[in-house]
């Protein structure tokens, strides 16, 4: 019967405690990065919402690209907490080297992720150029406008009104005006542009002013 040698035993003690304490630290680091990942993604989600409800009132595809940004961003976060959970599953029989892998596969679904909503904003940002996104702002009343350019002095029809977004904060417009008379066409032009920027917030705005004639009062196409 061989005998065991006590520095051997020794030794292979020594071996296992410092296994087993890396194996320890590597779960506790991972721990303390999951919490650090549910803390980001609770505050992304808040941006999130906060940042596509913004851009859906404002009709402002720029801020809501941002919040999809965001949310690709979001995504990642909890790929990346699966992932860390997923990698401090013991080894099978299957898989005897472990979980460790699952990091690199979530890195590669959130990066497949982020393409597709790259992909989708772009299709809907080349929509809208292509498009002409020209509605009506939802914060401007249509016929408000136009009740008040037709109360102004001297004009008789409005018709031609139209009103778009440039951006998130900047509306434009334009309309026709016919006025009784050509004498009153500069002071008309500046009475209605005074309007338009002091009590609706608009700088960007083509007047035009033309003869009022009856035919206009059966013109379908001119009391828009």
């Amino acid at each position: 019967m061989t005998a065991t040698n006590p520095s051997e035993n020794s030794e292979n003690s020594s071996v296992d405690i410092e296994a087993t304490k890396d194996g320890h630290d590597e779960n506790a680091k991972g721990r303390r990065a999951e919490k650090v990942l549910w803390a980001v993604a609770v505050l992304s989600l808040v941006f999130i919402i906060a940042e596509f409800v913004g851009g859906f009132f404002a009709s402002s595809l720029a801020i809501m690209t941002d919040a999809g940004h965001m949310l690709s961003d979001l995504l990642s976060f909890v790929i990346s907490i699966v992932a860390i959970r997923t990698a401090r599953q013991p080894p099978s029989k299957r898989l005897s080297w472990g979980y460790d892998r699952a990091e690199v596969l979530g890195a590669m679904i959130s990066v497949i992720i982020l393409w597709v909503l790259t992909t989708v904003l772009v299709l809907l940002a080349i929509e809208r150029i292509v498009n002409n996104d020209l509605t009506t702002p939802r914060h401007m009343d249509f016929n408000a406008v136009k009740e008040d350019l037709s109360a102004l002095e001297n004009v008789q029809s409005v018709h031609d009104l139209h009103m778009w977004s440039l951006n998130m904060d900047k509306t434009a417009l334009s309309v026709h005006l016919a006025i009784d008379s050509s004498e009153h066409a500069l002071s008309t032009v500046t009475a209605a542009r005074q309007l338009i920027r002091q009590k609706y917030g608009i700088s960007k705005a083509t007047v035009q002013v033309e003869s009022y004639d009856k035919s206009m009062n059966s013109c379908e196409m001119c009391l828009t």
